[in-house]
């Protein structure tokens, strides 16, 4: 799993602050939103990065990707 620090990025850190005081259903679009943007980038990003078939047929058919309102886990 990676784990970004925004403590580092004004941007960033102001952008996760306003996530926490969000409307529940506007974070929920948010998510979901979310999750499908980035889920055929790192399947495009995983199947680029593996060399043989078998490894392209075990981590891209199964990678998945998970939007939390603290988190982005690429599994």
């Amino acid at each position: 799993m990676i784990q970004l620090d925004v403590t580092a990025r004004r941007e960033l850190l102001a952008l996760v602050t306003g996530l926490k005081s969000v409307d529940r259903e506007f974070a929920k679009a948010f998510r979901a939103e979310g999750r499908k943007t980035i889920e055929p980038e790192w399947k495009q990003a995983l199947e680029q990065s593996t060399p043989t078939r078998l490894q392209r047929r075990v981590l891209v058919q199964t990678s998945r990707v998970s939007v939390t309102d603290r988190s982005i886990r690429l599994k």
